[in-house]
C-alpha cells in the first residue's frame, strides 16, 4: 500500500502538493481560490482561503492518507473547484474521484460533500455543511461498495422539527462537577472546577466529559433505521494563527434516554501546539434533512390536470412518505376558475 503525504511549494499559492512513493508527485490546486490563498502551515498541516475571508480548506497527513478539511460559517452550499495535474484515467465513480499515478490506482472519497467532474476534469466539490471532508488515500474497490450501501440514515422531511443537541462540561467522570461558566460560555481549562490539593499550579493535560442532550424531536431508533450509537462529537481547537485546527473527531456512546457521553484531553497552551482562544464542538449525526422545492408546472387545455413530466427539479433525497408541493408562477384562467391554485 502506497503512502500519500503533502508538501508546501511557494510556486502554488492556492494549493499544495500530493506526494507519493511511486516516483510522480501531483500537484493539487483549489481552483477557485482567491490570490494568496495561502494562510499558513504548522506541525504538518496547511491552510488555505477557498473564499476570502469566507471559506478555509485545512490539509493534513492521516496515517497513509491525506485529509482536506472545508469550513465555513454559514449553511449555504457552496461549490469550489480541485484540479489534479499528473494524473490520468480520472474518473467519477458513485461519488468518489477514481484517478491513476504512474499505473497506479488513488481515490477521492467524502461521506458529506457531493463530488462531480467538469469538462476540464476539475473536480467540483459541493461543500453542503459548516464542516466537510475529503480524503484522498489508495484505491480500494470494497470500500466504494460500503460507501454505497450505507443506508441506516434517519430522513427528516420538511415540516419536521431539525433535531437539537445541547453539550454540557464536567470535570469528572460522574458527572457532578460543571465546569465554570464565563459570559455564558463554559470554561476548558487544566484547572480544576472544584479546588484539589494544590489548586494554584495547573496540570499539563486534564480529561473533561462531556454529556450531550438530545431534544428527543425525532426518535433516533426507529422502522428502518438506529442512528443512536451513530454520532459523533467534532472538537475545533484554536490553533497560532488565530483560526481553528481541523475538528478532532470523538467518539460518542450510544444514546440512552436521550442522552450520550464523550471524553477529550484538553492541554496547557505551549504556544506550539496548544494555544488559548475559543473551541468549537458540535455532534455529527447521520441525518437527511428534505427541503421544499419550488417547483414549476404547466397545465393542460382543459386546466384541470398537471402534467408531471413537466415538472422542474433539482437533485433531492425525498422520503417516501413525505410530500411535495409544488406552486405555479403563472396561473392560467382555467386554473383560477376551478380553484386549482388554493
Amino acid at each position: 500500500m502506497s503512502k500519500l503525504s503533502i508538501k508546501y511549494d511557494k510556486k502554488y499559492s492556492s494549493g499544495f502538493v500530493l506526494v507519493t512513493d511511486n516516483e510522480t508527485n501531483t500537484n493539487v490546486l483549489f481552483e477557485s481560490a482567491p490570490d494568496n490563498a495561502f494562510i499558513g502551515a504548522k506541525n504538518d498541516k496547511l491552510a488555505f482561503w477557498i473564499k476570502s475571508n469566507e471559506i478555509k480548506a485545512y490539509i493534513l497527513n492521516d496515517g497513509d492518507k491525506v485529509r482536506i478539511v472545508f469550513s465555513k460559517d454559514t449553511t449555504f452550499p457552496f461549490v469550489t473547484a480541485i484540479s489534479l495535474s499528473n494524473v490520468s484515467n480520472l474518473n467519477l465513480d458513485n461519488n468518489s474521484i477514481v484517478f491513476e499515478i504512474n499505473n497506479k490506482k488513488y481515490e477521492i472519497n467524502t461521506e458529506d460533500c457531493t463530488l462531480a467532474l467538469d469538462a476540464n476534469n476539475n473536480i467540483l466539490v459541493t461543500l453542503k455543511n459548516m464542516h466537510s471532508t475529503l480524503y484522498i488515500e489508495n484505491y480500494n474497490p470494497k470500500r466504494l461498495f460500503s460507501l454505497l450501501t450505507i443506508s441506516n440514515r434517519l430522513y427528516i422531511t420538511y415540516n419536521q422539527k431539525i433535531p437539537e443537541f445541547s453539550i454540557q462540561l464536567y470535570d469528572d467522570s460522574e458527572y457532578t462537577t460543571l465546569r465554570p461558566y464565563r459570559l455564558g460560555t463554559q470554561v476548558v481549562s487544566t484547572m480544576p472546577a472544584a479546588f484539589e490539593s494544590n489548586p494554584s499550579k495547573p496540570k499539563e493535560s486534564r480529561k473533561i466529559y462531556f454529556k450531550i442532550n438530545y431534544d428527543g424531536s425525532v426518535p433516533l431508533t426507529g422502522s428502518g433505521y438506529d442512528i443512536s450509537n451513530n454520532c459523533n462529537l467534532y472538537i475545533a481547537l484554536p490553533d497560532g494563527f488565530d483560526l481553528l485546527q481541523p475538528p478532532k473527531i470523538i467518539t460518542m456512546q450510544a444514546f440512552n434516554d436521550n442522552q450520550s457521553f464523550a471524553e477529550y484531553e484538553f492541554h496547557r497552551q505551549d504556544t506550539i501546539n496548544y494555544v488559548d482562544g475559543f473551541c468549537y464542538m458540535y455532534v455529527s449525526a447521520p441525518f437527511t434533512v428534505q427541503r421544499m422545492l419550488n417547483m414549476g408546472f404547466t397545465v393542460s387545455a382543459s386546466g384541470n390536470a398537471l402534467t408531471t413530466d413537466d415538472f422542474i427539479y433539482e437533485n433531492v433525497i425525498v422520503s417516501s412518505d413525505s410530500e411535495m408541493h409544488a406552486f405555479s408562477e403563472q396561473l392560467t384562467e382555467e386554473v383560477k376558475d376551478t380553484n386549482l391554485d388554493e
